[in-house]
């Protein structure tokens, strides 16, 4: 028999990657659920819906594109922060750089 080794639980994860230390946090950053950039504790995050009752944390980026693209959908909104996306609404394409 082999030695087994134990691991302090440092948290709990949803698919257990917590129990075996796979899954390391860092509480001084936070990423944006719409484009996955890392954003500093300290700055401000927007809950943008994607239907019913859930939301998603974006940042201030995503938030002035949503309001300046009068994006409502995630899928749209998604499209658009994809690097080099393209969003088509109305016979009318916006492209951002």
């Amino acid at each position: 028999m082999g030695v087994v080794k134990k691991y302090k639980t440092r948290g709990w994860s949803k698919w257990g990657g917590g129990r075996l230390m796979m899954i390391k946090s860092n509480p001084n950053v936070w990423r944006c659920q719409a484009c996955g950039e890392e954003q500093p504790k300290g700055s401000p995050a927007y809950l943008f819906p994607i239907g019913g009752e859930d939301y998603i944390r974006i940042c201030s980026n995503c938030e002035h594109k949503v309001i300046r693209l009068r994006i409502v959908l995630f899928t749209n909104l998604k499209k658009v922060v994809t690097k080099g996306g393209m969003w088509v609404d109305n016979m009318q394409s916006v492209q951002l750089k």
